[in-house]
């Protein structure tokens, strides 16, 4: 953990990084046991949430998130080996801090799924138009055997 944390200060990156000492760095508070823990971020996802904002002014994006994400990617490409192990190791941290906050949180993980339907229930009328398709469609295939549905 020290080791990660004297990478981190030496990074160039460090005065726009999170703190790494008081947690994630994100919004939501890291120790509450209130809202569910928030899912770590890859390195590439930390890389883009810091250096975003100042590749998108610097290559003028015109604000469709397509362009943005081609422009991140492509300087997340042109990095070298040294400067994506600083964006590694900061994923590395989200990851311990992701299991500490999933170890202390005692609510549910997974979000509530919809129940099943039953298949037992009714199924909902048929519409106009599929009554109207369903009386025109034999004859018209009668006479044209060869229109494809």
């Amino acid at each position: 953990d020290s080791n990660s944390a004297r990478i981190y200060r030496n990074s160039p990156y460090f005065s726009e990084a999170p703190n790494l000492d008081t947690g994630s760095g994100s919004s939501e508070s890291s120790t509450s046991s209130i809202s569910r823990p928030v899912p770590a971020k890859s390195a590439f996802m930390c890389f883009s949430a810091v250096k975003g904002k100042e590749i998108s002014d610097k290559n003028g994006a015109d604000g469709s998130k397509g362009g943005f994400v081609e422009a991140v990617a492509a300087e997340w490409r042109s990095l070298s080996k040294q400067e994506k192990s600083y964006w590694e190791d900061m994923a590395k941290n989200e990851k311990t801090r992701f299991a500490k906050e999933k170890q202390a949180y005692k609510g549910p993980l997974a979000r509530k799924l919809r129940a099943k339907k039953n298949p037992l229930a009714p199924k909902r009328p048929m519409s106009a138009f599929l009554m109207y398709a369903q009386q025109k469609r034999r004859p018209l295939q009668q006479e044209n055997p060869d229109m494809p549905n």
